[in-house]
């Protein structure tokens, strides 16, 4: 059966989706969770959203997904165990290495690797399934045929609802470095979101993608073996998390349609109108250029102003509190309340900006829909058995699914009645009051023999107490045997010291090792043919190997990669590409290596790590392998990667340069770096350059520069470097929260 997965951001939110009909619930504790801003849940919390999950016949996921670095280790394994203890149905981690220590240690916990985790490709699913992942929850940026293939070999979770991050998941850092707050790390300040000038064009939001809203096509991802269909939203509110559950189950069960299901969603929230996201293709809709918040839904114009009041007409009927936005071509030009007073077929709402006759009136609070939507009540099928006789006491069983679950007796015996006896009816009357129970009573099987009488005290007394007795066992689980996680921090092994530089366009200068070819155009032989001829003293040379690739990149790579000694990514895909392809592998730094256990599983695996471009060098000491891994220290910080265009996709006649900008409102100027594969791609980089003087096993990446510029910067010393480029130490220094 399809699974509609709802997020909860706290307890209420988490009734209201159990109650609205979620299937699965996920959910963060206070630490490890991707969404540290929500109020997340304690474990007092979590024991009693359980409770009722497993009353309701509803799932519960932990996500435990954030990076972990090595002084949070224990901690982070005594939240697995004690998940483990309380029975949540999974653990949703970024961590894909972890994730195979984990499975190792404890084999009976259910994993889900997290979105983070960047699986869009059935090379991607293989590694996860490998490492002991049930199951994948898909990138955001995977295609329809790709997630086909995927969910023909293991459990798949996909997004069809709610925000969508502008980079690929997992390798978004420019929150840590605009200002340490790391998206990786749950604290996420969404600069995408912020407005940006495209190649000097008037700022705007070129970065700030609608809200994904897949709608009808949720039966395609189910026949295509999606089994979980994921809401984002674990920051939202829960009439958004309610109108979105009964949006989705409108159309897997029709006939629990309540009314304009769209309708409602769009009043709880609605950024840009709605995409069908990624997985069917870039579309006119994907971005939301004009507005990055909720616009609701539209119900009318201006039809006059007056003083501080503005008039609408329409069918709206309102309530006092409702909250209108005014828009006018698509931009924000004001806000509006509704204060009552309302005239026959003509609205006046106290307003705020400069509004004209004409704009548009959208609603974006609506009070009686909110309530309405969040007082949904929820229940669990039971069936009641009741049996009674005179001078005997009352028995009362309840079953669900068939099966018993509780038996009660009234502690009195029932005397002869001397006036109207105990019938069907009365038991109905009591048991049909269920208390605070989640309890529907679907069917009455009542056997009274003779004539007892049953005072109401007696028999409500049963009620409470076979109730009780029935959520409580409905509510058990299996204890299971208990567990340590047993882990050292042993030194990793050494390697030489070496250099490694990625880049595009390699003059002849020698010094490193490692050559890794990242090119921005992976079908230009010719620059292809060149970075062979200039290269020729390397150790070693890598081809670099994006994240995002559908079958077409594949057959590219496959034909491409015959000349070089391995692969160098940042994706689980390239893992079984090096199997695949026979060659050596390098897992980069936006692989996120970020502690002593995933080095450890990575070294196992890989030929040469990276360590994450978030930790400081003090962290990546503590893992004991700052002389095994390599640490990013100097040239070009990408920032962010999109797997669409900024451009609008207009590829006919498409004049995209290999360079463009994109300036913030403070006047910073980041680079844009278009890659071309079977498709285009775009890459982020950061104003400022990367320098730290560090020897050892070390990264230089000039992806950016051609030429004398880049030898400049590979030959330059850290002081000459600085006065060549504006420059930032990084997290080197300054760890990230």
């Amino acid at each position: 059966m399809a699974e509609i997965l709802a997020p909860a951001g706290n307890l209420n939110t988490f009734y209201v989706a159990v109650n609205s009909g979620a299937n699965a619930v996920y959910l963060g504790l206070k630490d490890f969770s991707a969404r540290k801003s929500a109020d997340n849940f304690s474990y007092d919390e979590l024991q009693t959203a359980l409770d009722y999950a497993r009353v309701m016949g509803v799932k519960v996921y932990v996500a435990l997904n954030t990076l972990v670095k090595d002084s949070e280790l224990n901690d982070f394994f005594k939240a697995v165990l004690k998940l483990r203890e309380m029975g949540v149905d999974a653990i949703i981690l970024q961590d894909i290495f972890l994730g195979k220590f984990i499975h190792e240690q404890l084999p009976d916990v259910e994993l889900h690797l997290s979105t983070q985790g960047g699986v869009n490709n059935i090379y991607g699913a293989e590694i996860a399934k490998e490492f002991g992942f049930k199951r994948v929850i898909l990138a955001r940026e995977t295609p329809i045929a790709e997630i086909k293939k995927i969910a023909s070999i293991m459990d798949t979770e996909t997004f069809i609802q709610g925000a969508l991050c502008t980079s690929f998941s997992g390798h978004c850092y420019m929150s840590g470095f605009a200002g340490g707050n790391s998206g990786n790390r749950g604290l996420c300040k969404q600069p995408c979101r912020q407005r940006y000038s495209l190649n000097g064009e008037e700022l705007n939001y070129p970065i700030c993608t609608a809200d994904l809203s897949v709608g009808a096509g949720i039966l395609e991802l189910e026949k295509a073996g999606v089994k979980s269909f994921k809401i984002e939203g674990r920051m939202r509110r829960a009439e958004y998390v309610a109108a979105s559950i009964r949006y989705y189950r409108s159309f897997l069960y029709p006939h629990e349609r309540y009314g304009d299901e769209l309708s409602s969603l769009k009043r709880t929230y609605n950024r840009g109108n709605y995409t069908l996201g990624l997985a069917y293709g870039q579309t006119s809709s994907f971005l939301s250029t004009k507005v990055q918040g909720h616009i609701g839904e539209r119900i009318g114009v201006v039809s006059k102003v007056q003083g501080s009041k503005i008039f609408i007409k329409g069918s709206l009927n309102p309530t006092k509190g409702d909250s209108f936005k005014i828009l006018r071509q698509g931009m924000e030009v004001g806000s509006a309340e509704y204060v009552g007073d309302a005239l026959t077929g003509v609205i006046p709402l106290s307003y705020k900006g400069k509004i004209a006759l004409g704009d548009d009136v959208h609603i974006t609070t609506d009070v009686r829909l909110n309530r309405e939507l969040v007082d949904t009540v929820g229940a669990r099928i039971i069936d009641v058995e009741f049996s009674a006789a005179e001078n005997e006491v009352a028995t009362a069983k309840v079953y669900a699914d068939g099966k018993l679950v509780a038996t009660g007796t009234t502690e009195v015996t029932l005397p002869t009645a001397s006036g109207k006896p105990l019938d069907d009816e009365q038991v109905k009357s009591v048991f049909d009051k269920v208390d605070n129970y989640p309890f529907a009573v679907d069917n009455y099987k009542v056997n009274i023999v003779g004539a007892p009488f049953g005072a109401r005290s007696v028999l409500n007394a049963l009620r409470r107490d076979v109730y009780k007795k029935a959520y409580e066992k409905l509510a058990e689980r299996d204890i299971p045997w208990p567990a340590l996680i047993h882990y050292e921090k042993a030194m990793a092994p050494y390697r030489k010291v070496a250099v490694a530089v990625i880049g595009d366009d390699f003059e002849e200068v020698s010094g490193y090792h490692i050559a890794i070819y990242a090119p921005s155009d992976y079908n230009d032989k010719r620059k292809k043919d060149k970075f062979m001829r200039n290269t020729l003293l390397a150790d070693d040379r890598y081809l670099y190997i994006p994240s995002q690739l559908n079958g077409k990149d594949v057959a590219i790579l496959s034909e491409m990669v015959k000349d070089f000694d391995g692969v160098y990514g940042e994706n689980p895909h390239v893992i079984a590409f090096a199997r695949l392809w026979g060659k050596k592998l390098f897992l980069g730094m936006d692989t996120n290596i970020f502690n002593s256990l995933s080095l450890d599983v990575a070294v196992g695996i890989a030929d040469e790590v990276a360590f994450s471009k978030e930790l400081s060098l003090r962290e990546i000491q503590d893992t004991k392998g700052v002389e095994c891994g390599f640490t990013f220290v100097r040239g070009d910080i990408k920032v962010m990667e999109l797997g669409y265009c900024p451009y609008g996709k207009k590829c006919n006649g498409c004049k995209v340069k290999t360079l463009s900008t994109l300036t913030d409102y403070a006047g910073r100027e980041f680079t844009l770096r278009r890659i071309k594969l079977s498709r285009c791609y775009f890459e982020v980089y950061n104003p400022m350059e990367l320098i730290y003087e560090e020897t050892g096993r070390v990264i230089y990446n000039f992806v950016l520069h051609k030429g004398k510029a880049f030898e400049d910067r590979y030959y330059a010393s850290e002081k000459e470097y600085r006065n060549i480029a504006k420059t930032t130490s990084g997290h080197l220094k300054k760890p990230v929260q």
